[in-house]
């Protein structure tokens, strides 16, 4: 069985065969490597960039009949076009190199956040930067605007803002939780659901605010993935999650990694992944007009001893 056959086999099970994921996850970085250079249009992702291709003595093409071919250095182009891959193998490729990555560790957990408003109507528009330095008691730092700002202590133990902890959604949860969230895919899903409060505005009109169960889904997930320092295998677990969602499209390269949109009742959201460390780079959620309420664009989410003074 050839390798599109075999991933394809694969998908189609509950769980991709290690084979597969790692095939996968092959193409994947292969793919961001070089390539044909599409310029894409897409809102908040315009300014994506393609890679350029890169030159191998020996290059390995699958074509889109699944037929795998050697190409010689000094053999002509070939015309045979390679497969891209779906929104879901990306997710799956993700996921397999989430888990095969080692644990970090650290004194505290930073993370670096520009948020851009850009609803339309909306008068505080503009970017926001925000840096927060948060121990494993829950106790945190905080510094907005420029580097030059200084970071302050974020409350104390009688403001009620120590051991806040870290959001996944709107959810705020302990260290300790994050490393015991569940590593299945379908019971991160269930504990996501269960535990937002935005669920109360699923069923509700849209006009009223109301959500799908999916669009709590996708943004619980966002916020794990980007900004908490959640285990290696409850990541991989957020990925498989995502892959299961109905409507996963690969939006190409992108820059700093490839493009992927999730679409759900009335909405979607678009993300940037970056294949070779299997971290969200930003995410945005839209309306089914195209109209984006924002961009979360992060820059750090990583563990430091180092306090800035």
């Amino acid at each position: 069985m050839d390798e599109l056959k075999m991933l394809a086999t694969a998908l189609g099970s509950p769980e991709p065969s290690q084979e597969a994921a790692d095939r996968s996850r092959h193409r994947l970085q292969n793919t961001m490597r070089g390539g044909p250079v599409r310029k894409r249009r897409i809102g908040w992702l315009a300014g994506g960039l393609g890679l350029t291709a890169a030159t191998a003595a020996t290059a390995i093409l699958v074509t889109s009949t699944g037929t795998t071919t050697t190409a010689h250095p000094n053999s002509p182009p070939s015309t045979a076009a390679q497969s891209p891959l779906s929104g879901r193998q990306i997710l799956l490729a993700a996921a397999t190199t989430a888990e095969k990555a080692p644990a970090a560790s650290g004194i505290y957990w930073h993370v670096k956040t520009v948020y851009t408003k850009t609803s339309k109507g909306d008068t505080d528009t503009g970017a926001s930067v925000i840096e927060t330095w948060t121990r494993r008691d829950g106790r945190s730092w905080v510094r907005e605007g420029s580097p030059t700002s200084p970071v302050k202590e974020n409350g104390g133990p009688h403001s009620g803002t120590w051991n806040n902890g870290f959001f996944v959604g709107t959810t705020k949860l302990s260290f300790e939780q994050i490393q015991r969230l569940p590593a299945d895919p379908t019971a991160l899903k269930t504990y996501i659901t269960r535990h937002s409060d935005l669920m109360r505005l699923v069923g509700k009109p849209v006009d009223k605010g109301g959500m799908s169960v999916d669009e709590v889904l996708i943004g619980g997930i966002s916020s794990l993935l980007e900004m908490t320092p959640a285990p290696p295998a409850v990541r991989a677990a957020a990925f498989r999650a995502l892959a299961k969602l109905p409507e996963v499209k690969n939006l190409g390269p992108v820059k700093g990694g490839v493009g992927l949109q999730i679409s759900f009742h009335d909405g979607w959201s678009r993300m940037v992944l970056d294949p070779a460390t299997s971290r969200l780079l930003n995410s945005a959620f839209g309306d089914a007009d195209h109209n984006a309420s924002g961009t979360s664009k992060v820059d750090a989410a990583e563990w430091t001893n180092t306090l800035p003074r």
